[in-house]
């Protein structure tokens, strides 16, 4: 078996035919591929869906449900029950244009390659204005690298654009962090520390949809929290590699730009939450405990981080401000142009 489709779904009964139908329209032979619904402890509709398929489609697709464990544990689940040589991982409110895994494998799957990349586009609210959908899927190899050395230059931030070879997650036991934000990049970040050779090509073939539920939108403070844990984790775990690997100038290097890259929307959620001073300072205190602060990066965006963390008897004005002006007023006008 050549691939398996993980597929973590929950409550997105709105979207979910049109993601299985699309991944049934890879081109794939049956005994040539297997598709994981993994139902996430829905309230909808989503798992009579995915039994329905599984009616229909039972030698290709295979449903699984447990009650809410998160995103990283239906993963994990999945990448343990996974017979293909390689793994891909779709969201469900997400699609693929047709035939696009098929063209992957027969053009870019070469014994030696351990991740093969593709690229997406992202669906939002100004690209589906002009879109209009197309089957196009054909790119060139745009490079192949060991993955260390991909590393010096930054990190996939997201999962569902490559395909990962089974034995090497299972042989490093390379699985999902608990995190409810930032699993991805800490995923790739621990994979790509283990030097496989990734093969990236600029087909086009994964429509990733940002609506507005999407989780990246989520604002509630409960959210905010969870996140601001979740890339507080994620920096100390890279804080660690770059530590363990500071003989290499260009890696720790990379690694380091790592955590001021994600410093921004680490930013942004702590700016939307309840923190009070005394979290703030706390979460500062540790920061620097930690050498994550100050960022020593001399650009607006530093600066600006490092000013917010200086000066925390005016967080409760940067927080309004961001909080009643710039998400109601300034973002969407961004957002336009």
């Amino acid at each position: 078996m050549i691939l398996s489709i993980i597929v973590p779904i929950y409550n997105a009964s709105k979207y979910l035919h049109r993601c299985i139908d699309s991944l049934l329209a890879q081109g794939l032979k049956e005994g040539e591929y297997e598709i994981f619904l993994i139902n996430d402890g829905s309230k909808d509709e989503s798992l009579n869906i995915c039994k329905e398929y599984q009616n229909t489609y039972p030698s290709i697709i295979k449903v699984l449900s447990h009650d809410n464990q998160g995103v990283s544990y239906t993963r994990n689940r999945g990448i343990n029950e996974a017979q293909g040589d390689y793994i891909c991982f779709v969201d469900a409110d997400d699609y693929l244009k047709p035939n696009g895994y098929r063209y992957l494998i027969d053009n870019y799957l070469e014994e030696h390659i351990d991740i093969l990349s593709f690229w997406a586009l992202t669906l939002d609210k100004k690209t589906k204005a002009n879109y209009i959908e197309n089957n196009d899927i054909e790119g060139k190899i745009c490079y192949e690298v060991k993955g260390r050395n991909f590393l010096k230059n930054g990190v996939q931030t997201f999962i569902w654009s490559s395909l990962y070879r089974r034995s090497l997650l299972i042989k490093e036991q390379l699985r999902f962090s608990n995190l409810t934000i930032g699993e991805d990049i800490l995923f790739n970040l621990n994979v790509y520390m283990k030097d496989p050779t990734i093969r990236s090509v600029s087909s086009r073939i994964y429509l990733y949809d940002l609506h507005e539920e999407s989780t990246i939108h989520q604002r509630n403070y409960p959210a905010m929290r969870k996140a601001i844990n979740s890339y507080y984790t994620l920096f100390l775990e890279t804080q660690k590699l770059y530590e363990c690997n500071n003989e290499d100038i260009a890696l720790s290097q990379g690694l380091k730009n790592i955590i001021t890259n994600q410093f921004i929307p680490f930013l942004s959620r702590l700016l939307s939450s309840d923190y009070t001073i005394s979290e703030l300072k706390a979460l500062k205190r540790n920061l620097h405990k930690s050498n994550i602060l100050p960022i020593n990066k001399n650009d607006s965006k530093s600066f600006v981080i490092n000013l917010i963390f200086k000066t925390p008897f005016l967080f409760p004005i940067y927080q309004w401000g961001y909080q009643h002006i710039f998400i109601p007023y300034i973002l969407p006008y961004l957002s336009r142009n």
